[in-house]
């Protein structure tokens, strides 16, 4: 689709989000109209996630904290301010504070795994439906951060021609080494 359709691949929309929101308007109204509800089978949801982490874990070092310097200084500041945010407004239309941060850093910063992992924990502390809602919200987060990220960042390349600067390799020594 994002190859036939001129709109998705000027805009660098992701053939992931495509694929996801054409499936979520199906099932959608697959459900609406009463013809199908879709329920998914969550039994390997937890192993998964705890490979997933662990994986990721392997790759956080203190030298690789050290090396993001005032870049990761600003992004913890505004992951901070996120959660502020999200409690915030919580607060302000009458949930609870705990509430607030399944709208927080929880879903935006860390995704889908992460909320399913901290949702669990939300609701033993007695957010219900916290799951859910972090679900849902890093979804949005997804959505929202690829139909907008797309397009500025297709902006930004052609802005500042960075289509220009590709260095193409030079592989006919790969080339030689296969025909060998």
């Amino acid at each position: 689709l994002k190859k036939r359709i001129s709109f998705l691949q000027k805009f660098c929309i992701p053939a992931p989000v495509i694929g996801g929101l054409l499936f979520a308007i199906l099932t959608l109204v697959l459900y609406m109209t009463g013809v199908a509800v879709i329920d998914f089978d969550d039994t390997l949801k937890e192993v998964c996630m705890v490979f997933f982490f662990t994986s990721v874990g392997f790759q956080a070092n203190l030298k690789v904290l050290k090396s993001g310097g005032k870049s990761l200084i600003v992004f913890l500041f505004l992951v901070i301010m996120q959660n502020f945010s999200a409690i915030g407004l919580a607060n302000l239309i009458g949930l609870d504070s705990l509430t607030g941060m399944t709208t927080g850093s929880i879903p935006m910063v860390g995704g889908h795994g992460t909320a399913g992992a901290f949702g669990p924990v939300l609701e033993d502390f007695g957010v219900q439906g916290a799951t859910t809602v972090c679900t849902a919200a890093a979804t949005f987060g997804l959505i929202a951060g690829s139909l907008m990220g797309g397009p500025v960042g297709n902006r930004l390349i052609k802005k500042h021609n960075l289509l220009e600067t590709i260095k193409n390799d030079d592989d006919t020594l790969l080339v030689e080494e296969e025909e060998k």
